[in-house]
């Protein structure tokens, strides 16, 4: 009996460790931005690391050619790209909060591609969805 106990524990703890999710800095593609507060914390680190946050919507036709190709692109680099989408948080309770990051990140169409280093945009991508432009963007600069 003991050692039923001991066996089913052993399977017990390698089950919630395999079933454990990765932290963000292991995945890699797009990676939902579901509270608006997910996007400040990101804006105020001052690692010196570069991040990507990709501002769209299912429901524009520029952005359902955009996005798949960010995120092959993204997987390919290796690169954690933020997703924040418009639609959905509009939908959300705080409208306003919505459009205040919107104002503050000068957003004003979609799709959008920043490109982010110790909290200051460095770089802005939009109007294209050309897979060239969009890898030499996210390829560092040397």
């Amino acid at each position: 009996m003991r050692n039923v106990l001991l066996i089913f524990s052993l399977i017990s703890i390698i089950f919630l460790f395999g079933c454990s999710k990765n932290s963000s800095s292991d995945i890699v593609g797009l990676v939902n931005i579901k509270e608006s507060q997910e996007l400040s914390v990101l804006m105020k680190k001052s690692d010196n690391a570069i991040y990507f946050v990709y501002f769209g919507r299912p429901s524009c036709p520029n952005c359902e050619v955009f996005q798949p190709r960010l995120e092959k692109i993204s997987k390919k680099i290796k690169q954690t790209v933020y997703y924040f989408n418009t639609d959905e948080h509009r939908q959300s309770k705080d409208q306003k909060s919505v459009n205040d990051i919107l104002d503050l990140y000068q957003i004003d169409r979609v799709p959008t591609l920043l490109m982010i280093k110790n909290g200051e945009i460095e770089e802005v991508l939009n109007d294209t969805i050309n897979t060239d432009e969009i890898k030499k963007f996210m390829t560092p600069k040397k």
